[in-house]
């Protein structure tokens, strides 16, 4: 009976331990990597199809203030798509407010009270999405301009073929060196990079704003690409290889950008990935095939639609020669599957245009009313 009764307590710890592991595991599988956006005031059309078509492989979180939340209520009955209140996460974007310092240069001297609040937003948004990951307990998640459509799923990309990236953000060529642009209009986040980033950006604001002055004196905008810049020289200068993760194989002008990166290595900056743990990833360099976009509205680039991968094709190598590197050394890619186009400024006109053509190849349903009646 006491073999009956250890072989019987034998079967219950391996079923147990079965139950534990097909239930991590179906955790793991369901986890999906949402999509984010974040948004002050109505949702302009050319977001609604942003939203639209990112939402066709994606989860989407779309963050609004007060005033607007309860507005445009078509387009909150949506299956994939889930609306946030932004002050529900703004306690570290109020506090950062009161130590952020506006440095624009204006040729009147006026300071734009709406530009003010603009630029303060860009920085503020990064802990809007801290908090968020804290407060939901996820580990990763992606962030989208209101002006970036996503084809592509993140789980995929961002979670399996660049798995190894804590963060993915966008280092183009620097042409001189007081360009600093670090972009983050399409990236990826963990939640440890992500805090590392808001403890550079405070740092850097506390006690480093004479840093960010010299660029300003220089003519030049200090915006929250500029510091994603200077925390990315802080986490490559200390590496053996500083090439090793995201620096550009290929540029226009390699040398601009070995000065532009010795030149911000050489500043007084804020330390960056004390424990070591974090890998910063360019997102223009192709990984398996694919890259993210950083070209405005994707002027003159040509590209089909694969519909298989629901995503552009694109027929040139831009990344390449804009701050990316091809995935092979000897056998560079000259077509890549293209995760995001990003539409700024006046291009984006063109945004909803283009949706409307990528829906309609690929012969998927529209959940937007206001989308669905701008394709008719």
């Amino acid at each position: 009976s006491q073999k009956k009764l250890l072989c019987s307590m034998k079967s219950f710890v391996v079923f147990l331990y079965l139950l534990y592991y097909f239930s991590v595991s179906l955790c793991f599988v369901s986890v999906q990597i949402p999509v984010s956006y974040i948004h002050f005031g109505n949702l302009p059309l050319y977001l609604q199809a942003a939203i639209e078509i990112s939402s066709h492989n994606n989860p989407v979180v779309v963050f609004r203030d007060q005033e607007s939340f309860y507005n445009d209520t078509e387009t909150k009955n949506s299956t994939k798509v889930t609306y946030v209140n932004v002050n529900h996460y703004f306690r570290e974007a109020n506090e950062f407010s009161k130590i952020y310092k506006y440095l624009t240069p204006s040729a009147d001297g006026i300071i734009s009270r709406q530009h003010y609040e603009y630029e303060l937003r860009c920085f503020q948004r990064w802990f809007v999405l801290k908090e968020y990951l804290e407060a939901q307990h996820l580990d990763r998640i992606f962030y989208s301009d209101s002006d970036s459509i996503v084809f592509t799923n993140m789980t995929e990309v961002c979670g399996n073929q660049r798995g190894k990236c804590s963060a993915i953000v966008n280092i183009e060529d620097q042409l001189h060196d007081f360009h600093w642009v670090g972009a983050g209009e399409s990236s990826s986040w963990t939640l440890i990079a992500i805090t590392d980033l808001c403890q550079f950006i405070t740092a850097i604001y506390k006690s480093y704003v004479s840093t960010l002055e010299l660029k300003y004196k220089a003519g030049s905008i200090v915006c929250d690409m500029s510091v994603i810049w200077l925390w990315w020289v802080a986490l490559k200068r200390n590496e053996q290889n500083k090439w090793e993760y995201g620096t550009p194989f290929e540029t226009s002008n390699p040398a601009k950008f070995e000065n532009a990166f010795r030149y911000s290595k050489s500043l007084s900056i804020p330390s960056a990935n004390i424990d070591g743990n974090i890998t910063v990833c360019n997102g223009m360099d192709v990984v398996q095939g694919s890259a993210f976009d950083h070209y405005h509205g994707f002027n003159k680039l040509s590209y089909e639609f694969d519909r298989s991968k629901g995503a552009p094709y694109a027929a040139l190598s831009y990344c390449m020669h804009s701050g990316g590197k091809p995935e092979s050394l000897t056998k560079p890619k000259v077509g890549i599957i293209v995760n995001n186009f990003h539409y700024q400024g006046g291009q984006k006109k063109r945004l909803v245009q283009d949706v409307c053509s990528f829906i309609h190849i690929s012969q998927q349903p529209i959940e937007n009313p206001n989308v669905r009646a701008a394709c008719k």
